[in-house]
């Protein structure tokens, strides 16, 4: 009797998993200033939280300013700069960037892959730009 107990659960077990497998992807939006922002060239980090950021002001958001230029100032459309978005934020670190004082979505997005086991697909924005774009982009 004992058997076919472990038999029912195993087979529950496999239904669930076939259940998660079926399900559709989560696509995660992040908020405002919430994804790390590279060169599209280089690849390097040009923004990404950081503590002294948060509490002081401190930091280059200056670089960040947007081409005060249009493509075809009829439409609205903006020139884009160099800088792409990466991925969302996770992490808050430290100005050094070796220590983690707050978390984002890092949690988040882990708890719904690992646990969960769904398949999380994050839709990354540059939240600098006009949210209109984004949405063509997410519609695409």
């Amino acid at each position: 009797h004992k058997s076919s107990n472990n038999n029912n659960n195993n087979m529950s077990n496999t239904t669930t998993n076939n259940m998660k497998n079926d399900l559709p992807p989560i696509v995660f939006i992040h908020g405002w200033k919430a994804s790390i922002l590279v060169d599209k060239n280089s690849g390097d980090e040009k923004f990404a939280y950081k503590f002294s950021q948060i509490m002081f002001g401190t930091g280059s958001d200056h670089l960040l300013d947007l081409p005060m230029k249009w493509e075809d100032f009829s439409n609205g459309k903006q020139v884009k700069d160099d800088l792409v978005p990466s991925e969302p934020t996770k992490y808050v670190q430290c100005g050094c960037g070796t220590i983690t004082m707050a978390k984002l979505y890092g949690p988040l997005l882990d708890h719904l892959q690992c646990n969960l086991g769904r398949d999380v697909r994050p839709f990354v924005y540059d939240w600098r730009r006009e949210l209109g774009e984004a949405v063509q982009q997410l519609e695409l």
